[in-house]
């Protein structure tokens, strides 16, 4: 099992940390901070290589998130169409009311798997 945690750079105004904990099959992201236009791409390079490295299951812990944005709600359906394409899934983990919230009024409460 491998860790890595990715700091947010000096040239972002938001604050937010990746932490990705994963072997063959499966990988945990942590999320911390907020999800929106400048942290998507950190994300999707995240859950990018996951799925490049293997992972067909892939536990997103939200429990942390303070703000996600429409965006970045629309990178978790893609990340999970991308999954099922290849036989896995994504699962939201501890999503907080806010997040839930959003999820919620954008309808992809139901699409998406939420713990």
């Amino acid at each position: 099992m491998s860790e890595a945690v990715e700091q947010p750079g000096s040239e972002q105004l938001a604050q937010f940390d990746v932490l990705i904990s994963s072997d063959i099959s499966y990988g945990i992201v942590s999320l911390r901070g907020e999800l929106d236009l400048l942290t998507i791409p950190r994300l999707e390079r995240t859950l990018d290589q996951l799925c490049r490295d293997g992972c067909r299951q892939i536990l997103l812990d939200l429990s942390q998130l303070t703000f996600i944005s429409a965006t970045g709600i629309g990178v978790l359906v893609a990340a999970n169409q991308v999954l099922q394409e290849a036989g896995g899934r994504l699962v939201l983990s501890q999503p907080s009311h806010r997040v839930r919230r959003l999820l919620a009024i954008t309808g992809e409460d139901a699409a998406l798997a939420i713990e």
